[in-house]
């Protein structure tokens, strides 16, 4: 019985800290096997690079910066505060946009995300 109760925390533990996409990091390993950290955002950022729509977790939106890929980056909405170090940035549906400003990003799902204040 005690090995069962042991086992269960273990397991618990392991689910409760699974990193996700917004949370702060200093290395990659930190956002585990999935995501990579950007250590250009302050206090760093887990996110995944190479999306799609529908491609990101569920607590993300991938967003294109005009650049060569898309991130998966977490999404937010005015009551749903983002971490320390970004802002929630609204983002307009990059359907029917021909070029992307990189200081204008877009969102493929047509929603908010936590980013570095424009």
């Amino acid at each position: 019985m005690i090995r069962l109760v042991v086992a269960t925390l273990a397991l618990v533990g392991t689910v409760a800290c699974t990193p996700t996409v917004g949370d702060p990091c200093e290395l990659t390993r930190q956002c585990g096997t999935t995501l990579t950290c950007d250590t250009t955002y302050p206090e760093g950022y887990c996110l995944k690079v190479g999306c799609r729509a529908g491609e990101c977790p569920a607590e993300a939106t991938c967003v294109d910066f005009g650049d060569e890929n898309r991130y998966c980056m977490r999404s937010c909405s005015p009551d749903n505060e983002c971490a320390s170090n970004v802002v929630c940035r609204a983002a307009p549906a990059c359907e029917g946009q021909t070029t992307i400003d990189r200081s204008q990003p877009c969102s493929m799902e047509a929603q908010s995300f936590c980013g570095v204040a424009p």
